[in-house]
């Protein structure tokens, strides 16, 4: 199954909560950032990957990354994850893109390729599990190049709030059965009750 949009992966945060690096965590017998990588493939993509804390340790850990993934370096990782997205979508070009944040587990291949048989003529496709919105979030290519617009107030800078900017036939929001979308793997019992929980996904 191959997707005609690009993936950027956003994984240059600090993961202060997490007490180690969240790309280096273990998630069915690889590391988190392993699993996401190996998702991705499957879909005929090499992922952008923004990488800023740990970039080294990571590099250690996963001696092909290079091979796997379009490494786009934040040298300022402090300012937030939309700086990232910024860096990562200067590279994207013409071509739709998925948003997926390391701390998300990338879905299965049908999700993918339904956000993206929704895109049509719209700016941003949300998948929801039970009205929640989650990850990944597909960007039209109009989109993306406004989210690089130096007009943005600094306050603004982050992509929910430019999604909830748009006009409501700008965004759709597409209703799944994964309930994987909502996770965030942001503390150390976050990651510890999802490795219990029964969801949906490639190679649970």
């Amino acid at each position: 199954m191959v997707l005609n949009s690009k993936i950027i992966i956003l994984a240059a945060g600090q993961s202060s909560r997490m007490t180690q690096p969240k790309a280096l965590l273990p998630l069915f017998g690889k590391t988190l950032l392993e699993f996401q990588l190996d998702c991705v493939a499957k879909m005929g993509v090499v992922p952008l990957l923004v990488l800023g804390n740990y970039m080294q340790e990571i590099r250690n850990a996963i001696s092909d990354l290079d091979s796997r993934a379009e490494i786009i370096l934040n040298p300022h990782p402090n300012r937030g994850q939309f700086s990232s997205l910024k860096l990562a979508l200067k590279k994207v070009g013409d071509s739709s893109v998925f948003i997926l944040p390391l701390d998300t587990p990338a879905p299965e291949a049908g999700l993918w390729k339904l956000l993206e048989g929704n895109l049509k003529e719209h700016d941003c496709v949300v998948p929801n599990f039970k009205q929640r919105g989650g990850h990944p979030v597909l960007l039209s290519s109009v989109f993306s190049r406004a989210l690089l617009s130096e007009d943005i107030p600094e306050d603004e800078q982050r992509l929910d709030l430019q999604i909830k900017k748009l006009d409501k036939h700008k965004h759709l929001s597409v209703s799944c059965n994964h309930a994987s979308i909502l996770v965030d793997l942001d503390t150390p019992s976050d990651h510890e009750a999802y490795l219990k929980k029964d969801l949906q996904f490639n190679d649970k």
